[in-house]
C-alpha cells in the first residue's frame, strides 16, 4: 500500500489528508465519443502502436508507480505525458485529482501494458471531492502544455464531457475487478487527443483540471530528465 499526502480543497478550506492507494488502473481509449477514440488510435498508429481489441481498455499498474515528484528520469527522449483526471476511492469517498500517464513510446509499440510499468504516473498534490463538483463535471476542462527549449505549447485541451463520466468509469472498473473492491484504488481516466495530432517529446510537462465557474484548478508539473550521464 502507498500513502500519499494531499490537500483537500473545498472552497476556501484547505485540509491536509492522507489517501491510501493499494491498486491502480489506467483506462485507455475511454472517450464518450467514438470518433475521438478513433482519432487517438490513429495518432498512436502513426507511432506504431497497435489498436486495442476492445475499447475502453483497462491496464493494471503497480501502485508504487504513482508519485508527486517533480522529475521523471527517462532512458531516452521518446517519452511523453498525457493529461488525465484521476479518481481515488478511500473510505467510501471518491476524490478527484489531475495527473499524467507518462509513457515510453517505443515500448508502447511492443506492449501497451508493459509501457505502463516503465515510467511513473504523476499526480497533483491537491484533490477535490467528487460530490462537490458532480453537477459541473462536464464543463470542467483538462489542459496540458509541453515545453521544448524556450517554447511552451498548448498540447491538449478538452472538456470532461469528452471522457467517460466518473460513475461510468467506476462501474467499468468495478465490473472488471475480480473482487469488485474499489477501496484504495486510483483510476487514471484515459486522455484526449493531442491538438496538433502529433506526439511531442519535451523537457517539461504541465497539466491542469480547471473549474471554469470559479477558476479553481488542480495542477501538476514535472521535468523529463534523460539519463545521459554514462559514456
Amino acid at each position: 500500500m502507498k500513502i500519499l499526502p494531499f490537500t483537500l480543497a473545498r472552497g476556501d478550506e484547505q485540509t491536509p489528508i492522507n489517501l491510501h492507494i493499494n491498486r491502480m488502473v489506467n483506462a485507455g481509449f475511454a472517450a464518450r465519443d467514438q470518433e475521438l477514440v478513433n482519432k487517438h488510435i490513429q495518432e498512436l498508429r502513426k507511432e506504431g502502436v497497435p489498436a486495442p481489441e476492445e475499447t475502453p481498455t483497462l491496464y493494471p499498474v503497480s501502485p508504487y508507480m504513482i508519485t508527486q515528484e517533480g522529475t521523471v528520469c527517462a532512458l531516452d527522449r521518446r517519452t511523453s505525458g498525457e493529461v488525465e483526471f484521476v479518481l481515488i476511492v478511500n473510505e467510501g469517498k471518491v476524490y478527484v485529482a489531475v495527473g499524467s500517464d507518462h509513457t515510453d513510446r517505443d515500448l508502447e509499440t511492443v506492449s501497451i501494458s508493459k509501457s505502463k510499468q516503465m515510467y511513473p504516473n504523476i499526480i497533483s498534490k491537491e484533490v477535490w471531492l467528487l460530490k462537490d463538483i458532480e453537477e459541473l463535471w462536464d464543463s470542467l476542462v483538462l489542459r496540458s502544455w509541453v515545453i521544448v527549449g524556450n517554447d511552451r505549447t498548448l498540447y491538449q485541451e478538452a472538456q470532461l464531457s469528452a471522457l467517460l463520466a466518473p460513475e461510468a468509469l467506476l462501474n467499468l472498473v468495478r465490473k472488471k475487478l475480480k473482487d469488485s473492491a474499489l477501496h484504495g484504488l486510483a483510476i487514471y481516466s484515459g486522455t484526449t487527443p493531442v491538438l496538433s495530432g502529433k506526439l511531442v517529446f519535451g523537457q517539461t510537462f504541465e497539466a491542469e483540471l480547471v473549474n471554469p465557474l470559479n477558476q479553481m484548478r488542480l495542477t501538476c508539473e514535472y521535468k523529463i530528465s534523460v539519463m545521459e550521464y554514462l559514456r
